[in-house]
């Protein structure tokens, strides 16, 4: 609702200057802002249409359309990332149905992801073990990345990097290739 205010402030400023822009507004929404804005059902979990889809709160939750828009972008920073999204991780679960609670309100979802050892920033973390049922995960539920934050990004240790880019850029295009032959291949 704050960034479909900003937005419609932007828009009308520019309107008044005779300006038209495409612009959009992409906030990230993790830590306080990483819980959805859709129905509950008593139990605690989420109110679904008879698409499958969470239903949002009201109206005013739904980003702004138009000139300057409002997109959504979900930062998984909670998640587990030992796991991927299709195992029976509790943490996930969780994360999961934040995930999908946000998506049902866009067309226009992003994931600033990571896959970072965050405890242990500058030891090697390996996540190539499920990072092809992770991108398989995100495929089926339409899901597109726009950054994956990675350990070789930032922390000191570099290891694999030129392989584990490699793996995800390829598992990027086309999510249901193998790891073991993608490693080979490179």
């Amino acid at each position: 609702r704050f960034c479909n205010g900003v937005a419609e402030y932007i828009d009308n400023k520019f309107k008044e200057q005779g300006i038209t822009r495409k612009i959009d507004l992409v906030p990230l929404m993790y830590y306080h802002y990483i819980e959805p804005p859709v129905k509950e059902n008593a139990d605690g979990s989420y109110l679904r249409d008879e698409e499958g889809k969470c239903v949002a709160v009201d109206d005013t939750c739904y980003p702004r359309k138009g000139d300057v828009s409002v997109k959504i972008m979900f930062t998984p920073i909670l998640s587990c990332y030992h796991h991927s999204f299709n195992d029976p991780c509790a943490t996930n679960m969780e994360n999961k149905e934040w995930m999908l609670g946000w998506k049902a309100l866009t067309d226009d979802f992003y994931m600033y992801s990571y896959g970072s050892n965050f405890p242990g920033y500058h030891t090697y973390f390996d996540n190539v073990a499920f990072m092809s049922k992770q991108y398989k995960w995100y495929y089926e539920n339409d899901i597109r990345f726009t950054y994956i934050h990675e350990e070789c990004e930032a922390a000191e240790t570099n290891v694999l990097k030129p392989l584990k880019m490699f793996i995800k850029g390829q598992l990027g295009w086309n999510p249901t290739l193998d790891v073991i032959e993608l490693v080979n291949d490179f």
